[in-house]
């Protein structure tokens, strides 16, 4: 038991590092059709996280004040996909 406490800690604290929350939202922009999506959020659960809504909304007005309208859309759409997950999945 103390080796999976120590295991699920090491994991949390992967997740829990900016430099994690990144590399997932990079692979979720990046990421085209519903298939891939799916792999990222699989891959990186993290992308479910209150703290990625957050970066992603920050992301998308960032984009939009810089005129990059494609990043800002894509940013967007990207977050209320995380929330339609997210609800999808509080409702199991």
């Amino acid at each position: 038991i103390d080796d999976r406490r120590e295991e699920l800690a090491t994991l949390r604290e992967e997740l829990g590092s900016p430099a994690a929350l990144q590399a997932a939202l990079d692979a979720l922009l990046a990421a085209q059709g519903d298939d891939a999506r799916a792999e990222v959020l699989a891959a990186y659960p993290i992308v479910l996280t209150e703290r990625a809504q957050v970066a992603l909304q920050s992301l998308a007005q960032a984009a939009e004040r810089q005129g990059n309208q494609q990043l800002a859309s894509n940013a967007a759409a990207s977050r209320e996909l995380l929330r339609t997950v997210r609800a999808g999945l509080e409702e199991q």
